[in-house]
C-alpha cells in the first residue's frame, strides 16, 4: 500500500529533472540507489507487500523515494471493484525518504523494512534516474494496475532489468514453484473470508506455475533476486513489533468442506430440511451470481476464465421455490453437473481445483434429486 501523504507534485519533479539532468557538472555527485521492501501489512491492499526505489542525488540528499502503488484508497470498496474488473488506475508519487519508512515502519503500519544498497555504473546510475524522472513528469505517471503483471513491484524490477542489461532477468526462467493460486493464497492467509472467496473467484490460469522472473511480482522474491543478480544484501531498517498477518492458507477449504457437512446435516432431519434448503439454495446462487457477474465484468483472464461457471449457477437461488417433481429434476441436473465437474477436475482435464465447491453443491442438491419418486411396490 502506497504512502498516504502529500508527495512531491511534478513542478517539483520537472526542478529535480533539471537538476539531474546528464549535463550537470562533474563535480556534483552521481546518485545512489536504494531498494527499499516492506513486508505484509493487514488490509487487503498491502497483503503481498509492498516496494519502492529510492535516490540520494544533488537535488534530494536526504533521498527521495518512487512509490509506484499511489491511488485513492479512500473509496475501497469501488477500488476492489477497478481492480477486479481491471480498470484500477495507479500512478508514481515521490515522498522523502525518512517519511515513508516512518510511516511504514515505526509511527505508521509496524511493517518489517528492508534496505538494499544497489551498486550501478555511472551510466546506468543516470539511466535509471532518466526512467524514474520520466514517470512523474510524463504520460507514464500512470498505468491500469495488475496484480500479477502491471504493479509497484514490477515497475522497479523493469527498471533495474533495463538499466543493467538483463542482470536481473538473466536465469530466472525457470519456474518459481509454487502456483499464482498457491501465491494468491498465501498471501491471503490471515483472513478465512478472503481465503473462501479466492477459491472460488480465482480461475484456472492461476493453476499455472509463474517463472522466477514472474515471481517478482511479489515485493520478497524481488528482494532476493536484488541480492542475487545485483549483489545488494538486504539489512532490515526496522523490524515488525506485532505478530505478522499469517494463517493457514487451506482454512479456505476448509470453510467450504465445513459449509459442506453442515448443510448436509441439516438436511438429514426432518425438522431442519427446509432451512437447508432455503440456506443451500441462497448460498449456493449468491455464489454464482457472484462467480458469473465477475467472469463477465472482468478483463482479467484470471477472473473470466472460471471453471466454476459450470458449478455454481444463480438459477439455485430458486431452490427453496420450487416444489415435487421440479425441484427433483433441477436437483438431479445440478447434481449431475457437479459429477462431471469434479471427474473433469480430478482427471486433469482443468487444473482448477473444483472438488470442494461440487460437494458443497451435492451436500445442498442431494436430499432432493429423487424428491417424489416412486417406491417400488411389493
Amino acid at each position: 500500500m502506497p504512502l498516504r501523504a502529500r508527495s512531491y507534485t511534478p513542478l517539483v519533479a520537472l526542478c529535480l529533472t533539471a537538476l539531474a539532468h546528464p549535463s550537470r557538472a562533474h563535480s556534483q555527485p552521481l546518485p545512489s540507489v536504494e531498494l527499499y521492501t516492506m513486508g505484509p501489512g493487514r488490509d487487503v491492499f498491502s497483503r503481498f507487500g509492498h516496494a519502492a526505489l529510492c535516490v540520494r542525488d544533488a537535488a534530494s540528499p536526504e533521498g527521495r523515494c518512487y512509490n509506484y502503488g499511489t491511488t485513492d484508497f479512500s473509496t475501497p470498496v469501488p477500488l476492489t471493484w477497478n481492480v477486479l474488473r481491471g480498470r484500477a488506475r495507479f500512478w508514481v508519487s515521490l515522498a522523502p525518504l525518512d517519511r515513508m519508512v516512518a510511516w511504514y515502519g515505526a509511527e505508521g503500519e509496524d511493517r518489517t523494512v528492508y534496505r538494499q544498497r544497489i551498486t550501478l555504473p555511472p551510466d546506468a546510475l543516470e539511466a535509471l534516474e532518466t526512467r524514474l524522472l520520466r514517470d512523474v513528469t510524463t504520460d507514464a505517471r500512470s498505468y491500469v494496475y495488475h496484480h500479477f503483471r502491471d504493479n509497484c513491484t514490477t515497475r522497479l524490477r523493469d527498471h533495474l532489468d533495463a538499466v543493467t542489461h538483463g542482470a536481473l532477468s538473466r536465469g530466472t526462467a525457470f519456474p518459481h514453484g509454487p502456483t499464482w493460486r498457491a501465491l494468491v493464497l498465501d498471501g491471503l492467509s490471515s483472513d478465512a473470508s478472503l481465503l473462501v472467496a479466492g477459491e472460488l473467484l480465482l480461475g484456472r490460469p492461476l493453476d499455472a506455475r509463474p517463472t522466477r522472473w514472474e515471481a517478482m511480482f511479489l515485493p520478497a522474491v524481488l528482494r532476493d533476486e536484488v541480492h542475487r543478480a545485483l549483489g545488494a544484501r538486504p539489512d532490515a531498517v526496522y523490524t515488525r513489533r506485532g505478530a505478522p498477518p499469517r494463517g493457514d492458507p487451506a482454512r479456505g477449504r476448509h470453510g467450504l468442506l465445513a459449509l459442506a457437512v453442515t448443510l448436509a446435516a441439516l438436511a438429514v432431519h426432518a425438522r431442519t430440511r427446509t432451512v437447508a434448503c432455503i440456506a443451500g439454495g441462497a448460498l449456493l446462487g449468491l455464489a454464482g451470481l457472484v462467480v458469473w457477474t465477475l467472469s463477465l465484468a472482468s478483463s482479467l483472464p484470471e477472473l473470466s476464465t472460471n471453471d466454476l461457471r459450470a458449478v455454481l449457477l444463480p438459477t439455485d437461488l430458486a431452490l427453496p421455490f420450487l416444489r415435487g417433481r421440479s425441484r427433483a429434476v433441477y436437483a438431479r441436473v445440478r447434481l449431475a453437473m457437479a459429477l462431471l465437474a469434479s471427474l473433469a477436475s480430478a482427471t486433469g482435464i482443468t487444473p482448477q481445483p473444483l472438488l470442494l465447491p461440487c460437494l458443497v453443491v451435492a451436500a445442498v442438491m442431494a436430499p432432493w434429486a429423487f424428491e417424489g419418486a416412486p417406491r417400488a411396490q411389493h
